[in-house]
């Protein structure tokens, strides 16, 4: 089992680099960053703001398949607002948007707001961020500087363990296909992915149960 632990973390590693992608940037307009439950993306965003990375922090979500977890009366907005505020970010530094239900509706719906600004931060998930950026480059004003800022992912891949080695592999696997499907349909800009990164996730997809990774609205 420990082999196989270290043969997983590997690829994982591998995917997940390509998926979270980043950029150096100190500094931006706007930080706009993409609602779901995970707590670790308003926490990372509160960081950014309190480091002087930008002057306002626009969370988007409303609720939708990552709204597991939220109580019932908060959009994925107030709750990382709830939580950025918690964290030391000055509720007059935060704007919401609180319509959308899935990633292509949190870029489209923040068309106008990131239009008045010339360098905008944008902040997921890490599994998550090529897809948002691709999706960004997709309908955001094509003048736009972008830059992307995840949150540190290396050491909890490092800590965890096999079941959530596995639960990190199946997030992964389904970003991947998630790519390919959603660049066919014009949500985002087509995205190559480089041959080490598909033999990482046929590997890793072969440890995973049977199951239809069939993209999903996210």
């Amino acid at each position: 089992m420990d082999k196989s632990i270290k043969q997983v973390r590997q690829q994982l590693e591998t995917l997940v680099s390509f998926l979270a992608t980043t950029n150096d940037a100190p500094s931006a307009d706007l930080m706009v960053v993409l609602g779901s439950n995970c707590v670790d993306v308003p926490n990372h965003a509160a960081q950014l703001y309190k480091q002087g990375c930008a002057p306002k922090v626009l969370f988007s979500g409303g609720r939708g398949r990552l709204s597991e977890g939220i109580p019932e009366h908060l959009t994925e907005a107030e709750f990382f607002r709830n939580s950025a505020v918690r964290a030391g970010v000055p509720l007059d530094a935060i704007l919401l948007e609180t319509k959308s239900t899935n990633m292509l509706e949190n870029i489209r719906f923040t068309i106008e707001p990131v239009s008045k600004h010339g360098l905008v931060m944008l902040v997921t998930q890490p599994m998550l961020q090529r897809r948002a950026w691709a999706t960004a480059q997709k309908w955001w004003p094509s003048q736009l500087a972008l830059s992307n800022c995840p949150p540190p992912w290396r050491p909890a891949l490092q800590t965890a363990r096999w079941d959530e080695l596995l639960g990190l592999a199946d997030l992964a696997v389904g970003e991947i296909e998630r790519l390919p499907k959603y660049g066919a349909k014009g949500d985002l800009v087509p995205q190559i992915i480089p041959s080490p990164v598909f033999e990482a996730y046929g590997l890793v997809k072969a440890l995973l149960p049977p199951k239809t990774h069939e993209p999903c609205c996210a």
